[in-house]
């Protein structure tokens, strides 16, 4: 139900005699204090037939409410897009951006291995104490950190650049003084 970039929070009615997609969408609006707060009038049912709409909500005592959360929550990813962040969450479909662009379920470890470029490096997952690394630890690894390939890319520039002055100051056309100050000696 919910189209890419889109949060589970806009689904629309899927009652075949409705069909309504004009429902309000979820969103964030400011305090009195002026915090950005999620809404909390986003509607849980069709706002034309009445019929419970297919967004995240909980149950209790027979009453529906719609699940708190933020505008990024439950978000589909897309095909043709760069990739979000892979955060500590990305196994919580509520984690911004996880959702697969085609299935419903979150990404994979394995698909998270080659976003992330992991899948290009022969890593060996066993902690200090010999034992296999859990899918939890993995994840809080993987979580926030900078992308190998990204990594690579960026040294050998920073490489690429120290070359290039190793290579002027041999010719002499940068002197000792410029090329002992530089900003990226080591």
């Amino acid at each position: 139900n919910t189209p890419p970039e889109k949060s589970a929070f806009d689904n629309q009615c899927m009652n075949q005699e409705c069909l309504y997609s004009e429902n309000t969408i979820h969103g964030s609006e400011r305090n009195g204090e002026g915090i950005n707060r999620a809404k909390t009038t986003t509607p849980i049912y069709c706002e034309k037939c009445g019929a419970l709409l297919p967004r995240p909500y909980v149950e209790k005592d027979n009453k529906f409410r719609l699940m708190n959360g933020y505008t990024s929550a439950y978000k589909r990813m897309r095909w043709d897009m760069p990739s979000p962040t892979l955060t500590t969450n990305l196994c919580y479909p509520s984690s911004d951006h996880k959702i697969h662009p085609d299935q419903n379920r979150v990404l994979s470890l394995f698909e998270a291995f080659a976003l992330h470029t992991l899948d290009k490096y022969n890593y060996e997952w066993v902690l200090e104490n010999g034992k296999k690394a859990t899918d939890t630890t993995i994840r809080d690894i993987i979580g926030e950190s900078i992308p190998p390939g990204g990594l690579d890319i960026i040294i050998k520039h920073l490489l690429n650049i120290r070359n290039e002055d190793v290579k002027e100051f041999r010719q002499g056309q940068l002197h000792l003084g410029e090329f002992l100050t530089s900003d990226y000696t080591y």
